[in-house]
């Protein structure tokens, strides 16, 4: 057996073997407050849609990455769904704002 070196995302705990490619993930890494992602802003939420059976189809779950900030509404970048929504997990944002720590 041989003992192997391996290095984790500080941010989401991905572990990958070579320290190149842990650098690369790390400066995109959608955990990171440095990216401005979804996953860390205060806007974003997962909304569950129940989808109903009808002829032939079984009932199913929908779950939706959702941005709540009333600016992203005007933004073209930013896609919609259904409902009207904006859904859409963007990488630096213009409108992001860290989550208050838990």
């Amino acid at each position: 057996m041989q003992e192997v070196t391996a290095y984790m995302c500080d941010h989401c705990g991905k572990v990958v073997k070579h320290k190149s490619s842990a650098r690369r993930h790390e400066r995109e890494c959608k955990h990171s407050l440095e990216v401005r992602a979804c996953t860390t802003c205060r806007h974003h939420s997962i909304e569950v849609h129940d989808h109903y059976a009808s002829y032939n189809e079984p009932e199913w779950t929908e779950t939706v990455p959702c941005c709540n900030s009333a600016d992203v509404a005007n933004d073209e970048e930013f896609y919609f769904d259904s409902s009207g929504n904006p859904f859409y997990i963007v990488k630096h944002c213009q409108y992001h704002q860290p989550k208050e720590a838990e």
